[in-house]
């Protein structure tokens, strides 16, 4: 579980350093991490103006995409809502497409990189946070992303990884149901002598 208090950010007061930019907090979320994703963008401005976006992202989405359509719907409200001279920062809890953004080899967020590039504001900076630690926008940002998953989805094509990622979490959630005794923090199954009593031969 990540820390709520990573040592470069120790708390919402950290978020002050920001306080004369445009910043906007971004979440995804998809129903049992693979179907009916929802992206959800919250921006505050300097002036106090606040912006806020809710969308489906696909029905077959993982959370991974989720968040990704969440970061580039975040790069539209850059380009379309904010002013050209701002300073932007971009806080998401997604630090598995943050990373992947550093990768120039990774062609899945090639979109969200061209959109980076031609960003036109006096300065950008994308930073990760920490998830459900009581951060005000990023709880905000959690709150579209789950109303946009409730959304009415359409059919969207997926990856190959993405559909690695759908067919392994069906799996595993077929496998959970056929062992109900399998305790996973203990690594156990749970024996029932009542369960397994063999019938009286009496």
């Amino acid at each position: 579980m990540a820390s709520c208090q990573p040592a470069f950010l120790p708390s919402e007061s950290g978020l002050a350093i920001y306080r004369l930019r445009s910043v906007i907090y971004t979440d995804g979320s998809a129903t049992d991490a693979v179907r009916n994703g929802g992206g959800g963008v919250y921006a505050t401005l300097p002036d106090g103006t606040t912006l806020e976006r809710s969308f489906a992202s696909g029905r077959r989405c993982t959370n991974y995409k989720a968040e990704r359509e969440a970061t580039k719907e975040a790069l539209n409200m850059v380009k379309n809502k904010i002013s050209k001279t701002s300073k932007v920062v971009i806080l998401s809890d997604a630090r598995s497409v943050l990373q992947t953004l550093q990768n120039t080899k990774d062609t899945e967020l090639h979109t969200v990189r061209r959109k980076l590039l031609m960003a036109k504001v006096g300065e950008l900076t994308l930073q990760w946070i920490p998830g459900h630690c009581n951060i005000e926008g990023n709880e905000r940002a959690d709150n579209l992303a789950k109303l946009g998953s409730g959304l009415d989805q359409e059919e969207t094509t997926i990856t190959y990884q993405e559909a690695k990622t759908m067919i392994r979490m069906a799996a595993g959630e077929r496998w959970k149901k056929s062992h109900e005794d399998f305790n996973k923090k203990k690594m156990t199954f749970t024996h029932s002598a009542e369960k397994n009593k063999h019938p009286s031969l009496d």
